[in-house]
């Protein structure tokens, strides 16, 4: 009975524990040697564990990343499996953001092969390129902006009360999605991985 007492207390603080902490993790790509650093919250044996304790599934996290000099935002799932509609953020009672597949930067994607496009006009061949990268997008386990866009995003995320996020699929929410109140430990984390706002 004491055992499931602390189970459910742990379960209860999984959110607020979490939140709270925030990490600056750069990485080095081995093949492509592109540094990187991310700022996610807790560590992945802390998101693991407290997904086991909240029934397992599939996560989404908040994340702001700087990859070379290109600054992104938005979520990642864990485990890294594709997110399957589009990143609905607001903040405050500032107007909604909807971020999509076609927003989400490609680092690394499955070759495709070409087929023969001389014979379209430039904006039939646009539109199959616009078309190819959506597709490569929604098979990302990010969704997420770049750029000037995740630079005014990251703004307004840090000078807000409130930040909630869900995902978004045909006709509905995936999920209930979550709420919550960025920090000082956000913002030191952010700085950390050298980020200027």
């Amino acid at each position: 009975m004491r055992a499931l007492f602390i189970a459910a207390a742990l379960v209860a603080l999984a959110p607020a524990a979490e939140a709270k902490n925030w990490n600056a993790v750069r990485a080095v790509d081995k093949f492509t040697d592109v540094k990187s650093c991310r700022v996610e919250p807790g560590g992945p044996f802390t998101r693991t564990f407290f997904r086991g304790l909240l029934g397992g599934g599939v996560a989404l996290y908040f994340f702001a990343e700087k990859r070379s000099e290109e600054v992104r935002v938005g979520v990642f799932s864990e485990p890294a499996i594709p997110i399957g509609g589009d990143l609905q953020v607001r903040i405050d009672d500032q107007p909604l953001v909807t971020i999509t597949a076609a927003d989400t930067p490609i680092d690394t994607a499955p070759s495709m092969p070409s087929p023969n496009l001389d014979a379209l006009s430039e904006q039939q061949r646009t539109d199959i390129e616009n078309a190819r990268r959506t597709a490569l997008g929604a098979m990302s386990p990010f969704r997420a902006v770049a750029g000037e866009a995740a630079l005014n995003l990251l703004r307004s995320i840090l000078a807000a009360k409130v930040v909630r996020m869900r995902v978004v699929t045909v006709n509905g929410p995936l999920s209930r999605g979550v709420e919550w109140s960025p920090d000082a430990d956000l913002a030191t984390a952010i700085a950390a991985c050298g980020i200027a706002l």
